[in-house]
């Protein structure tokens, strides 16, 4: 059988509302994309990396480092209210004008910037062997959902009930949230503009490859941890 081929994909707009520039702003002394585009190039079972993005200086940026940019995304992509799913389906059909068919695009965030190239393998190997529609990266949750509160007008209730929430901590179900950090998603549902299909599997990832920057102060907390022990994904 024919080896399974994987395209990876970093989405990198310019614009950011909340950080201004967040991709190219600098984290431990590179830019933030850069974690993404080494994690990427040490990973072994990906057949190629590209950056989907609407800014030259990160189309620039990213050539410089071997992957292709394969020219500015539409600017109608590249909206804060913009999905994903557009920038990943325009990225899968510009690289298949000029490639063979991929069996999955492997979306990479580079707000994930701890992630390592073995995790991004491992979530390909879970995928092939898991016969999964969608491999997630989640991460177990820090505030379990049975201990939600919701305001109703000047009071509070629970978000489930009173009894779920008195469950002591050892007796909660497993529960997680998606870091972000790497999805695996088959061609049809990229090509459909969906993420999720009927099968979706996750890879439990520890917290700290599941840190994902999308505020300032989760920047300060990424050079806080890099300043004390630099993880596997920027060595």
């Amino acid at each position: 059988m024919a080896e399974r081929r994987y395209l990876g994909i970093i989405p990198a707009r310019g614009g950011s509302k909340r950080v201004p520039g967040k991709n190219l702003r600098l984290l431990g002394g590179k830019p933030l994309i850069a974690y993404s585009i080494e994690a990427a190039r040490s990973s072994r079972r990906l057949t190629a990396v590209v950056v989907s993005t609407d800014s030259e200086a990160i189309a620039r940026y990213a050539a410089a480092r071997g992957v292709e940019p394969q020219g500015l995304r539409p600017a109608g992509l590249a909206r804060d209210e913009s999905p994903v799913t557009g920038a990943l389906k325009d990225a899968l059909a510009k690289y298949e004008r000029r490639h063979p068919r991929v069996d999955a695009v492997v979306l990479l965030q580079p707000t994930s910037p701890f992630r390592t190239g073995r995790q991004i393998d491992e979530a390909i190997e879970r995928f092939e062997a898991s016969r999964a529609d969608t491999i997630t990266a989640v991460r177990p949750v820090r505030d379990h959902p049975w201990w939600v509160w919701r305001r109703t007008g000047a009071t509070l209730a629970p978000w489930h009930t009173l009894r779920k929430m008195a469950v002591q901590r050892g007796a909660l179900p497993e529960c997680y949230v998606e870091s972000g950090a790497v999805f695996v998603i088959k061609r049809r549902l990229a090509v459909r503009g969906s993420i999720y299909g009927r099968r979706i599997v996750p890879l439990v990832m520890d917290e700290l490859s599941s840190i994902d920057i999308d505020t300032r102060l989760d920047f300060t907390w990424a050079e806080f941890i890099l300043a004390r022990q630099r993880p596997d994904a920027v060595t």
